[in-house]
């Protein structure tokens, strides 16, 4: 994608898109289906907020067990893995470069887990693993993935 495309979705979402990901746009495309087997990314074009993939939410959602983050603040990376769950950008929280984390949304629990720091932290365990990242960070079956 180039940089006026991007800024173009992020005037339309009311964002600006972490430097790891719209590095991940510019260099390798919109989106990426199924990558090392089961791990989907959706096109940036079509972004969906958990507010709107899953309207029955609470408007605070905890992660890793303690805090809250807003609901609406949640940006959706995929709509839905093949575990039924999503990854969100916790879009509440920039470092100070302006990265988002992104932890796992499991919408039986309505919880997130697996708090990673940044797209490209996330983009690293799946490239080094060449598994779903959610099964790579939950060894101990919490999630019960099966």
């Amino acid at each position: 994608m180039t940089e006026s495309e991007i800024q173009k979705l992020e005037g339309q979402n009311g964002v600006k898109f972490p430097l790891s990901y719209k590095t991940f746009l510019q260099e390798f495309g919109d989106g990426a289906y199924w990558l090392y087997g089961r791990q989907p990314m959706d096109s940036a074009t079509r972004p969906f907020w958990l507010k709107a993939l899953r309207p029955q939410t609470p408007d605070m959602i905890p992660v890793d067990g303690d805090n809250l983050v807003p609901r609406d603040s949640l940006l959706c990376l995929m709509t839905e893995d093949s575990n039924g769950g999503s990854w969100c950008w916790l879009t509440s929280e920039p470092d100070a470069d302006g990265e988002w984390p992104l932890a796992y949304y499991e919408q039986f629990e309505g919880k997130l887990f697996y708090k990673v720091a940044t797209f490209a932290d996330w983009l690293n365990i799946l490239i080094n693993n060449r598994s779903e990242v959610i099964r790579v960070l939950d060894k101990e079956g919490k999630l019960d993935l099966g």
